[in-house]
């Protein structure tokens, strides 16, 4: 520290409005430190959001991909329930018996058999769709005829099994049928399924399943 000599040529005045100004300088300096600091917890601040931000999006993405892959597993699964033996002769058995247009009075237990195994097939990929295991409308879209056909012929099995057991068995399956029917991308043995990449949006009725 710089000593300070006092002549008598200073008045004392002087000396206390060099202390004065020294102290507006410090005040001064005070303030211009405090508000660089205040600039640089802003940018700390800015950069932290970002950085939070970045990670949220990081994240988002992570989930996103998961969710990709458990709808592609689910999807595979699918189609191994699908494609079973036992399933796939059932489904043969059903579609020879709608094309022949065999009367339901004339069908054998092994028919009744493979009415069930079908219906029990759709039944349960129709729930599944429902608790959002599968893609929305997946069903409708890639095996809307196959669903429609295997309703058709099982119908007058599943109406007498209605009424040994109740009037619910294999609702699923039914209303998805009639789903299908009802968006008409099959009609007339034509492909009218919309464009995947743009699907038109659906709004349900409320009240309906």
């Amino acid at each position: 520290m710089v000593p300070v000599v006092l002549t008598g040529r200073v008045k004392l005045t002087d000396w206390f409005a060099a202390v004065e100004a020294a102290g507006t300088i410090v005040v001064a300096i005070n303030l211009v430190f405090f508000v660089v600091q205040l600039r640089l917890m802003g940018r700390q601040i800015g950069t932290m959001e970002t950085d939070s931000l970045a990670r949220e999006r990081q994240i988002d993405a992570q989930i996103e991909a998961l969710a990709q892959q458990v709808k592609a597993q689910n999807l595979f699964e699918l189609h191994r329930y699908l494609e079973q033996e036992e399933h796939l002769q059932a489904r043969a058995r059903v579609t020879k018996n709608y094309y022949s247009n065999k009367p339901y009075r004339r069908w054998s237990r092994k028919d009744k058999a493979a009415a069930d195994v079908v219906a029990r097939l759709w039944t349960m990929s129709s729930i599944w769709e429902r608790m959002g295991v599968l893609p929305d409308r997946y069903l409708q879209r890639h095996y809307g005829p196959t669903i429609l056909r295997h309703w058709k012929a099982c119908e007058p099995y599943i109406h007498e099994l209605r009424k040994k057991t109740g009037g619910g068995a294999r609702r699923e399956f039914e209303e998805m049928a009639l789903e299908v029917e009802s968006l008409g991308w099959f009609s007339n043995n034509k492909d009218n399924r919309p464009d995947p990449l743009n699907p038109p949006v659906f709004v349900r009725t409320p009240g309906t399943p």
